[in-house]
């Protein structure tokens, strides 16, 4: 049976968005580990387009997409509404690392960083969505709060 999103009902590939988080990762680690800063802006220039326009667009997403249909990779459908979700708590994190980086607070931009690399290598590599998970929950809470 297949679970109703309260998001979306549209479908995407998620072998796609297990390689766009492959990316998000990639991108982390430069972030982390070498002197690029610069490489959090095409990050959440892209998580903004996923979360919060069109995935369609998204340049992490057309690239994955390229990969795969040049692999000749049967897609897996999954529900977008998490996945959306999921792009928009990425970006924020992106955004706080942003803002903590212009206040001079590395080890907090790092923190984020980590944490958010921790949670796109379980999407890569194992297509778990913690955010996802988290979902119903936040649901909840905020249901319950109003």
């Amino acid at each position: 049976m297949v679970q109703a999103c309260p998001i979306s009902n549209q479908q995407v590939n998620g072998k796609a968005c297990q390689l766009n988080a492959l990316f998000t990762v990639i991108c982390l680690i430069v972030f982390m580990f070498t002197p690029a800063k610069w490489i959090l802006l095409p990050l959440a220039a892209d998580l903004f387009i996923r979360g919060f326009l069109n995935p369609v667009f998204s340049p992490f997403n057309m690239a994955s997409d390229a990969i795969l249909r040049k692999g000749r990779v049967i897609p897996r459908m999954t529900n977008a509404g998490p996945k959306l979700f999921a792009a928009k708590l990425a970006f924020v994190f992106i955004a706080i690392m942003l803002l903590s980086r212009l206040a001079g607070y590395e080890g907090v931009a790092v923190f984020f960083a980590a944490c958010l690399a921790f949670f796109a290598s379980l999407e890569a590599g194992f297509s778990f969505c913690v955010a996802c998970k988290a979902y119903p929950l936040v649901r909840k809470v905020l249901g319950s709060a109003s």
